[in-house]
């Protein structure tokens, strides 16, 4: 049903007579002609019933159904507005959400290309052996930056724990 159709329920609604509506019962024998009234403030007679029944117990549930729709169809109509325009926000939030989360990983993939460059950039070679620019240890001959056992406190350790860290949460 659309959001349309729901205001359309609510405004008939609320032309009819004011709420609440009361089933006041049946007034009659049976077998004979009975008369069912439904009042609502001020006793006004808002429904009038005036039958030979013979589903006694039927007429007696419809009007007490009708009674209580007064009230009850207008309270479903505003939960149900109310729940969905709560849906709507939680899908523009949940939108931005995403949208940040793409943006972050973004960033993230960015941030770690910077700190494999920065990594790289630590190293100089004398023609012979790799050094570290941060912390002088050397690498063995012939070998490349990766055999070089940086000092503890150097950035380079740093940045590979980060990136190992890193590494084990996004997986």
């Amino acid at each position: 049903m659309t959001d349309a159709e729901l205001q359309a329920i609510l405004e008939y609604c609320e032309k009819a007579t004011g709420e609440p509506w009361e089933y006041s019962g049946m007034i009659g024998d049976p077998g004979k002609l009975l008369r069912h009234f439904v009042q609502g403030p001020r006793d006004q007679i808002v429904l009038l019933s005036e039958a030979f029944a013979v589903d006694y117990a039927g007429l007696d549930n419809n009007l007490r159904f009708a009674a209580n729709a007064r009230t009850d169809l207008p309270a479903v109509i505003r939960e149900l507005q109310e729940a969905r325009a709560e849906n709507a926000d939680l899908k523009r939030s949940e939108k931005g959400y995403v949208e940040r989360i793409k943006t972050v990983e973004r960033q993230n993939r960015e941030a770690r290309k910077r700190l494999g460059k920065a990594i790289a950039s630590c190293y100089f070679s004398d023609g012979y052996r790799v050094h570290c620019a941060h912390c002088g240890q050397l690498a063995a001959r012939n070998v490349g930056p990766s055999a070089i056992i940086h000092e503890n406190w150097c950035d380079v350790v740093s940045i590979r724990a980060f990136l190992e860290a890193d590494d084990e949460v996004n997986r």
